[in-house]
């Protein structure tokens, strides 16, 4: 799992994530903001809007993703640069 923290417009903290598959395919990519999770829309090599909203998340890795952007945030406070 990759994790990047991003600043929207607005200044709120999103987070941008990416999954691979065991074999090392690309697996899921979404953005994450206040512990709900959205579609990823690529729109450039780089950049890409939110989505509609995912309900149907399964727990196990949802729970999995916000421990890793909890643990992430733990060790490097409020800098989005790091």
């Amino acid at each position: 799992m990759r994790l990047w923290r991003h600043l929207d417009q607005a200044g709120h903290v999103k987070w941008r994530i990416r999954t691979w598959l065991k074999d090392g395919t690309p697996g899921d990519e979404y953005w994450v903001m206040n512990g709900k999770f959205y579609e990823l829309i690529p729109i450039t090599e780089t950049g890409a809007a939110t989505g509609p909203l995912i309900t149907d998340m399964d727990d196990e890795k949802r729970m999995a993703v916000l421990d890793a952007i909890a643990k992430w945030e733990a060790k490097n406070g409020e800098n989005p640069c790091v």
